[in-house]
């Protein structure tokens, strides 16, 4: 398995990403979809988690995955949320990026030079 944060978001061109979230397959064009990143297609939940590309879980798990990272990349300039995914209801988006603004935000705060929710 890759260590953990080997390939952080951000780091990656867009054309790199894309190749590995297709897997090591050959893509529609016949040209091979080779990355250095591990095919993501058969990673577990847990598996991403565990390589830094998903933060999931408890408010305080959630703040904890985050800490490591930053820890591990040296600081953030920016943490973009993706607060909707796959089938998520607009009332379910709003109810998780609330609960990220009011339950993770605070705890990054000791971490960060003050992460404002607003």
């Amino acid at each position: 398995m890759t260590k953990p944060f080997t390939y952080p978001p951000g780091y990656m061109p867009y054309q790199v990403r894309s190749a590995a979230l297709r897997g090591p397959n050959a893509s529609s064009s016949g040209a091979p979809a080779l990355s250095p990143i591990p095919d993501m297609t058969s990673m577990s939940l847990d598996d991403l988690i565990e390589l830094g590309v998903v933060f999931a879980g408890s408010p305080a798990t959630v703040a904890a995955q985050i800490e490591r990272f930053y820890s591990h990349v040296g600081g953030l300039g920016n943490l973009f949320l993706m607060g909707q995914a796959g089938h998520m209801g607009h009332e379910q988006t709003v109810r998780g990026i609330r609960r990220f603004a009011e339950d993770v935000v605070p705890r990054l705060e000791r971490v960060t030079e003050k992460v404002s929710a607003t």
